[in-house]
């Protein structure tokens, strides 16, 4: 069919739409605002899969996209990573950035499901970059799981929460180390972007 006319929406979409939603309804609005601005894209005709989980290639590509990041130099240090790949150009992009640090033993983890903590740090990394201050909107966050959150998330966390750019889970959980889901990527980056609409 056509597409749909969307009422109350500030930006009318008409590029995308994705009929997938109802698992993720909290997300929906981000992830047609980012399909709109052409940051994220679905897996096929109105298919968004917002429960898939996201790879640490993907999440980059999207933050790339999304905040404009350029590649300076054409070679990589990553073992795992060819100029054959279709995030070649992003994984350098972020890493030539100060964005990403990769996983160890000169290896970016090419591959690997994102986890929330990562997430959230790279972010906060993106946030640094660009020399955002967001305005705090609460002043603590006590996940019930504070203490499992790693060292190196824990100031990235911290402030993301304070900012409202991330929520726990509905048990009080942050849960850092479960993968993050495309609508939860979706929905945080989107946070971001509309918190930076908003600065004069």
């Amino acid at each position: 069919p056509t597409n749909p006319m969307p009422s109350g929406v500030s930006t009318p979409i008409t590029k995308k739409h994705f009929n997938d939603m109802d698992n993720a309804l909290w997300a929906q609005e981000a992830c047609e605002y980012l399909a709109e601005k052409e940051v994220i894209s679905g897996k096929g005709e109105g298919v968004f899969a917002p429960m898939d989980n996201v790879t640490r290639e993907e999440f980059v590509a999207i933050i790339v996209r999304g905040f404009g990041f350029e590649k300076y130099v054409d070679n990589t240090e990553f073992k795992d990573l060819s100029e054959n790949d279709w995030c070649y150009d992003y994984v350098l992009s972020a890493a030539q950035n100060g964005i990403i640090q990769g996983i160890g033993d000169g290896y970016f983890g090419k591959g690997h499901k994102i986890t929330r903590q990562d997430m959230a740090t790279i972010l906060y990394r993106v946030i640094s970059k660009k020399e955002l201050n967001l305005a705090k909107v609460r002043d603590d966050f006590s996940f019930k799981d504070a203490d499992s959150i790693p060292d190196y998330a824990k100031e990235a966390v911290s402030y993301l929460t304070t900012r409202g750019i991330v929520s726990g889970m509905e048990d009080g959980s942050f849960s850092g180390r479960e993968s993050a889901s495309r609508a939860q990527a979706a929905q945080m980056i989107y946070n971001v972007l509309k918190s930076m609409e908003g600065r004069e």
